[in-house]
């Protein structure tokens, strides 16, 4: 696995004004719902591309179980989400059924951003969004960093 790219949880967290029962108030995510590092490589044992989320207080691997989870149409993703956080720990990308020589980046990352939107019509609780809407933007951020030895031979 490639290292680990670290994120400025204060960038990618800043407070935002909110309206609450009248009241304006600053708001932002808990630390521990912010990803502190991500980092992509090529998983040879899963055989797929994967991006890596790491957060506070669970430094080396996810501290709760895992489910799968793939939106319609996107059987080429699979997200790793924690079953009671709802936190994204893991995309996996299937570079194989890509059929390219070349993966190109803009072709992933519109895949992903469909797939977290799909995950995120699917949550219960729209706080819980936020994880895919912070993932997306680290994604997007991070692009080069993240993908810089995804090549198909």
């Amino acid at each position: 696995m490639s290292e680990w790219i670290e994120l400025d949880s204060d960038e990618l967290n800043p407070p935002r004004h909110a309206d609450i029962k009248g009241v304006d108030v600053m708001v932002f995510l808990s630390p521990y719902e912010v990803p502190d590092a991500v980092r992509g490589a090529l998983d040879q044992r899963a055989d797929r591309f994967a991006i890596d989320f790491r957060y506070l207080g669970s430094p080396d691997k996810p501290n709760e179980p895992l489910e799968t989870e793939a939106g319609p149409g996107h059987r080429d993703i699979t997200l790793k989400v924690g079953r009671n956080s709802q936190r994204l720990y893991r995309i996996e990308i299937d570079v194989k059924k890509l059929k390219a020589d070349r993966v190109r980046l803009t072709m992933i990352l519109e895949q992903v951003k469909e797939a977290l939107h799909d995950l995120a019509a699917r949550r219960t609780k729209p706080g819980n969004c936020e994880h895919y809407d912070l993932a997306e933007k680290v994604i997007s951020e991070k692009k080069d960093e993240l993908l810089k030895d995804l090549v198909m031979n």
